[in-house]
């Protein structure tokens, strides 16, 4: 409830995590190349090559909820396919069935530092998210009886 006005709410909170992303290593074509390194131009999620055709996914997914940031050691290069499938489901959820694989994601969010950056912000982020959806829900509330 409060959330009707989502695509105004998701944008607002989307601008807030990336800009916030900007203090730390925002992910650039060097940490891509750093990140397909890594996983040596594999798919992390399936095992597939990924030269050609490789995907950004937010590890911890880029919303109010996760308020994953926009940073090397959240993105993952991955198959399109996988990206799809994935959706908004968490690591551990996505990939069941596959503890090794998760375990060496985990290995490469651990290494990268951003689970450190995560566990520092995380809560006081969605907090702030949060207050974002409040605020475009309360603007376009009050803009709307104008026109009452």
């Amino acid at each position: 409830m409060g959330y009707e006005y989502g695509d105004a709410q998701n944008s607002a909170v989307r601008t807030f995590l990336y800009q916030f992303s900007k203090q730390f290593n925002l992910f650039n074509p060097e940490f891509r190349k750093l990140t397909t390194d890594f996983f040596e131009n594999k798919c992390p999620y399936t095992g597939v090559d990924i030269t050609k055709y490789g995907v950004m996914d937010h590890i911890i997914p880029f919303n109010r909820e996760r308020c994953g940031l926009h940073v090397y050691g959240n993105i993952l290069i991955v198959a399109k396919e996988a990206n799809q499938q994935k959706r908004d489901m968490n690591l551990e959820e996505y990939l069941k069935d596959y503890p090794d694989r998760i375990r060496k994601i985990n290995e490469f969010m651990n290494r990268s530092g951003f689970l450190d950056i995560h566990n520092k912000f995380h809560q006081k982020l969605k907090s702030h998210c949060e207050s974002l959806y409040i605020k475009i829900r309360e603007t376009i509330e009050s803009e709307l009886k104008m026109f009452k």
